[in-house]
């Protein structure tokens, strides 16, 4: 008798699935200004993310202790929704590695065209701070300074790097730092491994703080009707990121294949192009 799985397990795997892949893949966005919620977005629609601006005025021995309030400033990100959905034969379904294997190839899909929104906006035109230059087997300590240096105002500095400039820091022992966590007075230290959407060839990598760009994401939209006819519709919060997505579960009566799909509303845009420094090989 072949073995068969609970539909409540099929879809906590696949939640598993999401959380495994997409905390880890869209680690680097903790290094922008993020207004994530739950909210239903339209494609297209604008989320005023804010952003730090002008402090209020110190005083020195004020007589009004109500003198001033702190301007912040916001960042207009429209977003898109961003879609992954996938089959599972009946056969396949029985066999869990299956499902497990197809979900996290799909997710990793998904977490790349999400990245790629943001790198897109990596230009040197429009972040014209100085560019920290060498080879990625040659970035060393010092590039780090430097691009630390280069941000030095922002109230948290994040550093992200390609898997090969990454590399050259990775820890020797188990006293050295944790990848991902703060290192080399950095608040975040990051791995992204797709850097072709942005607009130079050469970007391997940045250094920035949370006003460099601005993030938004919700939940697409299901009407009623639609959803009457899916078997499971779930929210997956991603932790330490607190994006979520959407995950459906639903089956074809003409193929008996079950189809899943992972969804979210995605947006970025450029805020204070003074808070990033871009990296370049060359």
């Amino acid at each position: 008798m072949a073995n068969t799985y609970d539909a409540d397990l099929v879809v906590d795997r696949l939640a598993d699935q999401a959380i495994l892949v997409l905390q880890n893949k869209l680690a680097p966005l903790s290094a922008f200004s993020t207004d994530f919620g739950v909210d239903v977005l339209r494609p297209r629609a604008t989320v005023q993310v804010e952003k730090s601006g002008t402090p209020a005025t110190v005083q020195t021995n004020p007589t009004n202790y109500e003198s001033g309030d702190t301007t912040n400033s916001n960042v207009a990100v429209s977003v898109s929704e961003k879609s992954v959905s996938f089959n599972v034969s009946s056969q396949e379904l029985m066999q869990g590695h299956k499902l497990e294997t197809k979900a996290a190839n799909n997710l990793h899909g998904l977490a790349d065209s999400v990245w790629d929104v943001a790198v897109a906006l990596l230009d040197e035109t429009v972040f014209t701070n100085t560019v920290v230059v060498a080879a990625e087997a040659d970035l060393d300590s010092a590039d780090l300074q430097t691009g630390w240096a280069s941000i030095a105002k922002s109230p948290q500095k994040h550093v992200v790097l390609s898997g090969a400039g990454f590399a050259n820091f990775l820890p020797t022992n188990r006293e050295s730092f944790n990848p991902g966590a703060g290192a080399y007075g950095f608040d975040g230290m990051h791995l992204a491994t797709k850097w072709d959407a942005a607009q130079d060839a050469n970007t391997r990598g940045f250094f920035a703080g949370p006003n460099a760009i601005a993030c938004a994401a919700g939940l697409p939209e299901i009407s009623d009707p639609v959803r009457n006819q899916l078997d499971d519709v779930r929210v997956i919060e991603i932790p330490g990121l607190g994006i979520s997505v959407q995950m459906c579960l639903w089956g074809s009566s003409a193929s008996r294949a079950t189809w899943v799909s992972y969804g979210v509303m995605f947006g970025a845009a450029v805020g204070d192009v003074s808070a990033l420094t871009l990296y370049q090989t060359s």
